[in-house]
């Protein structure tokens, strides 16, 4: 709870906290697949779409280090779009269910 009253008094902190700890964790999973992607035997071939997917991981964790504004920016959309998620699925469900006499899910 003291978790939330802090971001709370200081949002900009919090969200610059956050960029941060989202691009060390993805720096370390970055060289985490890329490692195992490339530790793989050669007769059972090498994971590529691991090594791929750690090349990937790498460049995001060094793009948000290098613009964290952009990433701050995408975080916030991403954190709204996840909170607008139910209110639209309720009200689908609602538009949904007008009219209907009990099917479907729907209660009346």
């Amino acid at each position: 709870m003291a978790v939330g009253f802090i971001a709370f008094a200081w949002p900009g902190i919090t969200l610059a906290v956050l960029v941060g700890i989202f691009a060390a964790y993805a720096i370390l999973d970055g060289i985490t697949n890329l490692l195992v992607g490339m530790r793989k035997s050669p007769d059972r071939g090498r994971s590529w779409a691991q090594v791929v997917q750690g090349v990937v991981g790498v460049t995001a964790g060094v793009l948000t280090m290098l613009w964290p504004g952009i990433t701050a920016l995408a975080v916030v959309w991403l954190i709204g779009a996840w909170a607008l998620g139910p209110v639209r699925s309720r009200s689908l469900r609602r538009s949904a269910c007008d009219g209907s006499s009990g099917a479907n899910g729907c209660s009346s």
